[in-house]
């Protein structure tokens, strides 16, 4: 696993001075309304969400209706699809989907069961998260386990909860 750490608006300011554009001012978010994590504490808060995303923990957060992991306002995205807005869209759409599965593991599926998964590239800063991990579904209808990376980012609040999440699948094999 590669750990970055970078600062988001060192990496702005270098690429502007190099290409000579001005820099401009950029109003940082209040002090008092962003957590300000450590890196350890937010790697260790992606970790915790993506143990509750495979299987079995994922059934139990698909039961809960509204997943205490997200926050009530939260906004995500995954690929191509819409915004899904608030806790118990999101925790349909994040858990439940591949706890149906589990249901009748034989059905035919272009998704399958989240078994395990490894993080592969992780980069944090203040509340925000990015990942490249790699996870591995089961595909127990076709009798195949297939490794699928999925690129991802967080943001986090107070109560540790994802407030945001965009999902971006990457070499399906």
């Amino acid at each position: 696993m590669v750990i970055i750490r970078l600062p988001f608006l060192w990496l702005y300011s270098l690429t502007n001075a190099f290409l000579g554009t001005p820099v401009p001012s950029i109003s940082s978010p209040s002090p008092t309304s962003q957590p300000h994590y450590t890196f350890d504490e937010l790697y260790n808060l992606q970790v915790k969400f993506f143990d509750n995303f495979i299987y079995l923990a994922d059934v139990t957060q698909a039961k809960s209706i509204n997943s205490t992991l997200l926050a009530e306002d939260i906004q995500g995205r995954i690929d191509i699809t819409r915004t899904f807005d608030g806790r118990e869209l999101n925790t349909e759409y994040l858990f439940r989907l591949f706890a149906n599965l589990v249901a009748d593991p034989h059905s035919i599926s272009l998704l399958g069961v989240l078994i395990s998964y490894e993080i592969l590239h992780f980069a944090a800063n203040e509340y925000v998260t990015s990942a490249a991990t790699r996870f591995m579904f089961n595909f127990t209808s076709l009798g195949l386990i297939i490794p699928i990376e999925i690129d991802s980012w967080n943001t986090w609040n107070k109560a540790r909860q994802v407030t945001q999440y965009n999902r971006s699948f990457k070499y399906w094999q």
